[in-house]
């Protein structure tokens, strides 16, 4: 007897041929949605709901065991929870997380206050240079967390650049502090490191970055934040001490949608 919430699989002639033909006609559906300029988080959404619920119509589980919900037509969306729930701490989960933080601080009138706050007691500061080494290792200790550089640079471009800008840093320096500091980084999230672990034979990437990358990488860290001090300082002396001109147009668009 076919358990409860089943459908037996002699409901199709030929299962195999049926279940291919109609994950191509779905995927070319997917293609066709995104080319069209459709969400593509929703067109994969529903797409992925539409290949679940077809294997269910064609006898086959989408959760066995103990993860199963009890309910066949209930186990796709118990797979996207278990999905979420798992991947939570995932990298890309964890840059969404931040850019959800940072979207909710700026619209609160947040991440103006601090900027405010802040540009005060740094305007008083006689040498801008003594903050470049200490953005770029705070960056730096950042980027642990933060592992995409691209990701990390629209943050601190968002947040800590008008910050410089009010200490008298001039606008190339504070730019090239920022672009900067997700370089060597030791942090088990880095896609890079987590390759290296395994061609390398580590069972645990942490055993990698802990105990082989960071010997190697925090002492460069900290040397670089001193080299960026005296380079920094060496190109605005060869720019004539004149700020050069920079279009930030584009940064108080990312300002605005931060």
């Amino acid at each position: 007897m076919t358990p409860p919430g089943t459908i037996p699989s002699t409901y199709c002639p030929n299962a195999v041929m049926f279940a291919t033909i109609f994950a191509i006609l779905i995927l070319v559906l997917a293609g066709w949605a995104i080319a069209k300029n459709y969400d593509a988080k929703v067109v994969l959404f529903a797409a992925g709901f539409l290949l679940m619920y077809a294997a269910l119509i064609m006898g086959s589980d989408v959760l066995t065991g103990k993860d199963a919900s009890g309910l066949a037509w209930a186990d796709p969306f118990k797979a996207v929870k278990d999905l979420f729930i798992k991947q939570y701490a995932n990298a890309g989960l964890i840059i969404l997380t931040l850019f959800g933080f940072a979207a909710y601080m700026s619209k609160i009138g947040a991440n103006d206050k601090v900027i405010e706050l802040l540009s005060r007691p740094l305007a008083a500061v006689k040498s801008p240079y003594i903050l470049v080494p200490l953005v770029f290792w705070l960056g730096t200790l950042l980027s642990i967390i933060i592992p995409s550089a691209a990701s990390l640079a629209v943050i601190l471009m968002a947040t800590l650049y008008p910050v410089l800008k009010a200490a008298k840093m001039t606008p190339l320096t504070a730019a090239g502090v920022i672009a900067t500091t997700a370089t060597i980084v030791p942090t088990p999230l880095g896609g890079d490191n987590v390759v290296a672990a395994r061609v390398l034979g580590f069972d645990h990437v942490v055993d990698y970055v802990f105990y082989h990358h960071a010997v190697i990488s925090i002492p460069a860290i900290i040397v670089m934040g001193i080299v960026h001090y005296f380079w920094q300082k060496h190109l605005d002396r060869a720019e004539g001490g004149v700020s050069a001109a920079v279009d930030e147009s584009e940064l108080r668009q990312v300002n605005a949608n931060a």
